[in-house]
């Protein structure tokens, strides 16, 4: 499959896997149309913006949401070599404990299907985002609350 990368993509960047959960603690998923694959909720910052920044405009554009409180969970480097160009990404993952307004798929373009999984339907999954593989290993490693 051909990615067509935007020049943003090619740049090292902070990158952000935001987690969301439901009342039964399953985590919300959206299938990403470009990279053919299923994820958290995720984005990158912005060269002005800290990763809580980020946090904060992404969930609003993406979900739909006012974030109230996030906590930082896990952070992780990836290198990626794209069309030639290395690449890399500075992951954060933070948990959005509380906020206002009502989850929903704001970019329905990018993301095909809006869902919440469970971690063993996260496990399962043939193709993930690295930000759903980090969660996957955060919750291995030290567990969430």
């Amino acid at each position: 499959m051909k990615i067509n990368f935007t020049k943003r993509d090619l740049e090292s960047h902070d990158a952000l896997g935001l987690i969301v959960r439901d009342t039964a603690g399953h985590f919300l998923c959206f299938y990403h149309k470009k990279f053919s694959f299923w994820t958290i909720p995720l984005g990158k910052a912005e060269v002005d913006q800290t990763p809580e920044q980020a946090v904060v405009s992404e969930a609003r554009e993406e979900c739909g949401i006012e974030v109230l409180e996030v906590v930082k969970r896990y952070q992780a480097t990836r290198v990626y070599l794209r069309e030639s160009v290395r690449v890399v990404a500075f992951f954060f993952l933070y948990e959005i404990v509380k906020f206002e307004g009502q989850i929903q798929n704001r970019e329905p373009h990018k993301h095909l299907q809006m869902v919440f999984k469970s971690i063993e339907e996260l496990r399962d999954l043939p193709e993930t985002s690295d930000a759903t593989k980090l969660l996957i290993a955060c919750i291995d490693e030290i567990g969430l609350d």
